[in-house]
């Protein structure tokens, strides 16, 4: 298990004077408006400000001054260590743990392994591999039938994955 965990793309700059815009990556965006700092490539960077814009956050950091640093970051990942990350409730996890967990279909009889998690729009894709083959299923409760993070598998109707 990783001890960070993404929470937004940084996407761009915005001004001249260096602040930067992430796109959330939470099912709550708004706990990222009290966010006290985050690690970009394993170097942290303290937030001044954060400020919702258009679906993504601007925000402001020290060590950031102009427009030209904020476009070196874009494309990157910010990440927070796991211990600083909101808590889960009862029958959350983070996206980033299923990555890796066997994924079952029992009436089938086939299994595999996740190996991505999309976030296109509105429900999360699960990018998995089955028998050398790779697919994408929507995250809804119509396709997944149970999400087992102790024991590390996820149960999933395979009739709705779509080959790519």
């Amino acid at each position: 298990m990783r001890e960070t965990l993404e929470i937004g793309k940084i996407t761009g700059a915005h001004g001249i004077a260096g602040e930067i815009t992430i796109f959330p990556i939470t099912d709550d965006p708004e706990r990222l408006l009290k966010l006290k700092y985050f690690l970009v490539d394993g170097r942290r960077y303290e937030v001044d400000s954060a400020r919702p814009h258009k679906g993504t956050l601007l925000v402001k950091c020290p060590e950031i001054t102009d427009r030209t640093s904020a476009e070196k970051l874009k494309g990157k990942y910010a990440e927070v260590f796991r211990e600083d990350a909101s808590p889960l409730k009862e029958g959350e996890y983070y996206i980033e743990d299923l990555i890796g967990m066997r994924i079952i279909d029992e009436a089938a009889g086939k299994e595999g392994k996740v190996i991505n998690i999309l976030s296109p729009g509105a429900a999360d894709v699960l990018e998995y591999e089955s028998d050398g083959d790779k697919y994408l299923m929507a995250m809804v409760k119509e396709n997944i039938c149970e999400i087992n993070t102790e024991e590390s598998y996820i149960k999933a109707d395979f009739g709705a994955g779509v080959k790519e």
